[in-house]
């Protein structure tokens, strides 16, 4: 299975003008965005918003892994630089 993954850093002036584009900044016009390949199905999975991706992702690799808000806020908080 071939995995690719691309980061295209850009300011704010770029991601005004990218941000209407569904090619790029998927259906809800926000990042992150993964699109995966479900070879399964034939089909291109498009998955937006962080916690999402961390579901879909979790699912898919088989870890089964249920992420939660509270969970997501509460790691953040331990880091402290927020």
């Amino acid at each position: 299975m071939r995995r690719v993954i691309t980061q295209v850093p850009m300011g704010c002036a770029e991601w005004k003008e990218q941000r209407v584009l569904s090619s790029f900044a998927g259906p809800f016009g926000q990042l992150p965005v993964l699109e995966w390949e479900d070879t399964a199905n034939d089909e291109l999975v498009t998955v937006v918003q962080t916690l999402a991706i961390a579901q879909y992702l979790s699912f898919q690799v088989g870890v089964r892994v249920c992420v939660d808000c509270r969970t997501w806020v509460e790691a953040w908080a331990r880091r402290g630089d927020w």
